[in-house]
C-alpha cells in the first residue's frame, strides 16, 4: 500500500520523486521526529538519557493504537513478572 510520496522540486522542476510504502512512511515520520528533537529540543543531553524510555513508550503507544483489550506490549521486566505470576498459579 502506498501512503505518501517524496517529491523534490527545484525552481519549479521535478528533480526527485519516490512513492513511500507504509513502512517507509512510518520510518520517515519517526526519523523526522528524532531529528527535530535532537536539533531543536531545549535540553538535548536529556535525550541520550531517555532514549530507551522513549522507544519503549513509542512501541507501547503503537500497540495501544490497536484499541484491542487483549493486545498489549510488555517490557522485559513486566513480561517476567507476568510470566512468574502465571507459572505460580499453575
Amino acid at each position: 500500500m502506498i501512503l505518501g510520496a517524496i517529491i523534490v522540486l527545484r525552481k519549479g522542476k521535478l528533480i526527485f520523486s519516490n512513492y513511500l510504502t507504509e513502512e517507509e512512511y512510518s520510518n520517515a515520520k519517526l526519523s523526522e521526529i528524532k531529528r527535530l528533537l535532537s536539533t531543536e529540543f531545549i535540553h538535548p543531553t536529556d535525550l541520550d538519557d531517555k532514549k530507551e524510555e522513549m522507544l519503549e513508550n513509542a512501541i507501547a503507544g503503537y500497540v495501544k493504537g490497536l484499541d484491542d483489550p487483549y493486545t498489549m506490549y510488555l517490557t522485559k521486566p513486566n513480561n517476567e513478572i507476568l510470566h512468574n505470576a502465571l507459572t505460580e498459579q499453575s
